[in-house]
């Protein structure tokens, strides 16, 4: 099951102590390195407000608002390795019933058609 109970503090904190520990260099994503991962599990869902560029939290707070609005059944328990599927990536269970930390806030951007780059944000 994944980790819960964890804040972007606790993440940040996490990936600067494995980084020392393994001696090689592990951080958060960036929510542009994320959304490509995340391929087309989220594409466009979320409008997020970036009120404070350090926390990238804020942009969560705000989707989670944008789900209350929606009035959704909650999933309240993280699921199980394999219960989301693989996306168009190959990777499995990116986008399941947890948040994820990314090391920036949310902006709105369409990807280059060669995949690669960022063609435009908003």
């Amino acid at each position: 099951a994944p980790v819960t109970g964890v804040s972007y503090l606790d993440a940040d904190a996490y990936a600067r102590w494995y980084s020392e520990a393994t001696g090689d260099h592990w951080r958060l994503p960036s929510d542009e390195e994320w959304a490509f991962a995340a391929a087309e599990r989220f594409t466009g869902e979320f409008e997020g407000v970036e009120d404070d560029a350090n926390n990238p939290a804020r942009r969560w707070l705000t989707s989670y608002k944008a789900e209350v609005a929606l009035n959704r059944r909650p999933d309240p328990l993280p699921r199980s390795r394999g219960s989301f599927g693989v996306n168009s990536r190959g990777l499995a269970d990116l986008s399941g019933n947890v948040w994820e930390w990314t090391s920036t806030c949310y902006v709105r951007a369409t990807f280059a058609a060669d995949g690669i780059g960022v063609a435009h944000s908003i």
